[in-house]
């Protein structure tokens, strides 16, 4: 397979520096063997293809949903398109299905399962649209369906899926003709594939918005209004309710406060916790304060908790490189993220955060960039990142430290793969894990493991 170029790498959802933490590739290869309870590393890609963009959902049951944007280096003239496979409970794995049809490249997927395992992919189309499509439980696919309206253009999608069905995508946009500004748009898809009206849900930066469901089917969604307010809101397919402020600049600040897109996450009451990406910039320097804030279904905002300081590793403010977010069904949270220690080196840290708001420990977890967190409702969580830059032509590796986020303790470090990037999780009610990424030396496979 051709190699990839450094354009095309940075196609991958997250562009971010790391370095190599100083573990022999033989050696984690033979610590990776002797983890028998994870499964052998899966090369989910078709024999001729390459992908990027790496996702995955699962169902209470533990069918995973894995996505990618794949290109056939056998007819690259029908560009990437995006791509899912089902790895079923049972361990089989289904066929390769490609959501869209040669022509038009599509980029940046995201997949969402709900309990019962039907699911939704949506991606965005090189024409400048949206595009999405049902899943069923056994991997029925329902009709390509376009979301975005005429003149619309598109940037940066996300998704969620109720307890019944009830999916939203939603993503930063704004009209081509006109002078509406950036806006975050919204639009539910019925279980039948029927598309529901084109929601207006705020004022956005150009930033990936978050999205996430609670167990009566209403969902949340987060976003940075112009930089200077972190905001969420609730939205039903009957519309969408009042705006709520996370955190917001003064007009003393402004100037060199900003906020990132706020990451959200439910817990089995219906309570949203909301982690934003405070950045503050002086003179030369810049950090990022990472605050959590509990937003009650009833409506009521907790109290403001400062999780932990970093120093950026980008320069960027965007979800990028970090922090990461999971929640239990008890409402402890684990905050995961990392900071910068030289050109070269970043160090990652977890931290857990009660459901009573009491913080636990800051922990070191390793050295690297990209963290990832879930947890499942019993607290049972993982925490994965990945080493060195994904530029600098080296394989990177992709390591993880269990956490049970009741008790806010983390478990020891395991290799998960010697040759990855760009990992993502997700976790089945029971506590199984899946862990997709790119294999990152020649040839961009798609690959994934599945654990206890």
């Amino acid at each position: 397979m051709r190699a990839r170029s450094g354009a095309r790498r940075r196609t991958q959802i997250a562009a971010a520096g790391a370095v190599i933490a100083g573990v022999a590739a033989g050696a984690l290869v033979a610590a990776i063997a002797a983890q028998a309870s994870w499964t052998p590393i899966t090369t989910l890609t078709g024999r001729t293809w390459e992908g990027v963009s790496p996702v995955v959902s699962v169902d209470k049951n533990g069918d995973f949903i894995t996505a990618w944007s794949g290109i056939n280096n056998a007819k690259p003239s029908c560009n990437e398109q995006t791509q899912i496979r089902i790895r079923y409970r049972t361990g089989r794995l289904g066929s390769v299905e490609q959501l869209t049809p040669c022509g038009p490249g599509t980029s940046f997927p995201v997949v969402a399962s709900n309990a019962s395992g039907y699911g939704i992919a949506a991606w965005i189309s090189s024409t400048d649209t949206i595009q999405a499509r049902r899943i069923s439980p056994t991997g029925k696919l329902g009709p390509l369906r376009t979301l975005t309206p005429k003149y619309n253009q598109t940037n940066l999608v996300n998704v969620g899926i109720s307890p019944t069905g009830q999916a939203l995508v939603v993503w930063q946009g704004r009209q081509s003709k006109g002078t509406v500004p950036d806006a975050i748009l919204g639009r539910f898809i019925s279980p039948t594939s029927k598309l529901g009206r084109l929601l207006g849900i705020g004022g956005g930066t150009g930033q990936l918005p978050s999205v996430v469901f609670d167990k009566t089917g209403t969902a949340t969604v987060g976003w940075s209004d112009d930089w200077s307010k972190s905001m969420v809101r609730r939205v039903t397919p009957r519309g969408v309710g009042k705006q709520a402020v996370i955190l917001a600049s003064t007009s003393a600040d402004a100037s060199y406060t900003t906020f990132g897109v706020p990451l959200v996450a439910d817990d089995s009451n219906g309570d949203t916790f909301v982690l934003t990406v405070m950045n503050i910039s002086r003179k030369s320097s810049r950090s990022e304060h990472l605050v959590l804030r509990k937003w009650s279904k009833s409506g009521a905002l907790g109290r403001a908790i400062t999780v932990g300081t970093a120093v950026p590793t980008l320069t960027i403010t965007n979800v990028g490189d970090g922090p990461a977010l999971g929640v239990d069904g008890a409402g402890n949270a684990v905050v995961a993220w990392d900071s910068y220690l030289t050109s070269t080196r970043a160090a990652l840290y977890g931290r857990r955060v009660s459901s009573a708001g009491k913080l636990g420990s800051t922990v070191r977890l390793g050295t690297g960039y990209l963290p990832e967190v879930v947890v499942d409702p019993a607290g049972s969580g993982l925490v994965t990142w990945q080493s060195t830059p994904f530029d600098s032509g080296l394989p990177t590796k992709v390591s993880g430290r269990r956490v049970a986020a009741r008790a806010g303790t983390f478990g020891a470090p395991r290799g998960l793969t010697a040759d990855g990037q760009y990992a993502r999780l997700a976790v089945d009610q029971a506590g199984h894990f899946g862990v997709i990424w790119v294999r990152s030396s020649t040839g961009s496979l798609i690959q994934a493991r599945f654990g206890p």
